[in-house]
């Protein structure tokens, strides 16, 4: 009797397994129908986008640099100062440079002075001095006074250039001189980046199959998430990242190990910007270009 009490408790649970096992069964098979339901909607509606998080906004930085070399005199301007085309970013000290013009101006008055000679010797011979007519008139051709006035149009040049102005519209950027700063031709003192910003996405070539330019993409920004841009595919690089480094690949030596390559995507943005937030170059970007 004790045997048979015993085991009357096990078969209820042994019971109360069978009757609960199907229900979990019916549970796990419901949840996972929904889970390839909604993995099949997801991908349905989301078939045609292509994204990827290797992207950066780009823009033209354009690195100013003054024609003549001296001591900077004046500086006008400050870092991150907005700056319209034609405006003085620095005046370098003229005092040499003027000089060299006003030498140069001597020069020209000189020389109109000999062809005015000339020309009144040429009168004379031509009266007086038939033999002499022909030296006269070669002395009248010479090329002093066009070599004369080149110079001063070069030394005036010179002059201009000692003020430095804004190749464009844009914000200062890499101010790297101060008053006083002693600068050469052709070193760069500061660089104007230009307003104009878009993104290079750096997608995968196994995502390009179905890119054209032209179609739209959706740009999310690392720096201001609220932000909804919005844009286009303006064109493909047609060339890879690897292609144009410092160090291509050589894959016609040694062992060959495939690599996904990734091909530069220019997107230029047509909504969502604000005037308020201005898109540093370089910032990070996830785009998704929508294919169908």
């Amino acid at each position: 009797m004790a045997a048979d009490e015993g085991k009357a408790p096990e078969d209820g649970q042994d019971k109360q397994k069978k009757e609960v096992s199907p229900r979990r069964k019916l549970i796990l098979i419901g949840l996972v129908v929904v889970v390839v339901v909604a993995g099949a909607l997801y991908w349905f509606l989301h078939r045609n986008e292509v994204e990827t998080d290797d992207a950066f906004t780009a823009g033209r930085a354009v690195a100013v640099a003054p024609h003549v070399s001296g001591y900077v005199t004046e500086l006008l301007v400050n870092d991150n100062q907005f700056v319209h085309q034609g405006d003085v970013i620095a005046r370098i000290d003229d005092r040499n440079w003027r000089a060299q013009r006003d030498q140069a101006a001597a020069a020209v008055d000189i020389a109109r002075a000999q062809v005015q000679n000339y020309t009144l010797l040429s009168e004379v011979a031509k009266k007086n001095f038939p033999g002499h007519l022909m030296v006269a008139q070669g002395q009248l051709q010479q090329a002093t006074l066009n070599q004369a006035e080149a110079k001063l149009r070069e030394a005036e040049l010179n002059v201009e250039w000692t003020t430095i102005r804004a190749p464009h519209d844009g914000w200062i950027s890499q101010r790297n001189i101060e008053r006083g700063t002693y600068v050469t031709a052709g070193q760069t003192v500061v660089s104007v980046v230009e307003p104009e910003v878009w993104v290079v996405a750096n997608y995968k070539e196994t995502q390009l199959t179905h890119m054209r330019p032209g179609q739209k993409v959706d740009i999310a920004i690392d720096a201001y998430p609220f932000l909804k841009l919005r844009g286009h595919v303006d064109s493909l690089q047609l060339g890879t990242g690897a292609t144009f480094s410092a160090f291509p690949p050589e894959n016609a030596t040694g062992n060959y190990v495939k690599i996904v390559q990734r091909v530069p995507v220019k997107i230029l943005i047509d909504e969502g910007l604000r005037a308020d937030l201005p898109l540093s170059i370089g910032l990070s970007v996830e785009p998704t270009v929508h294919t169908e």
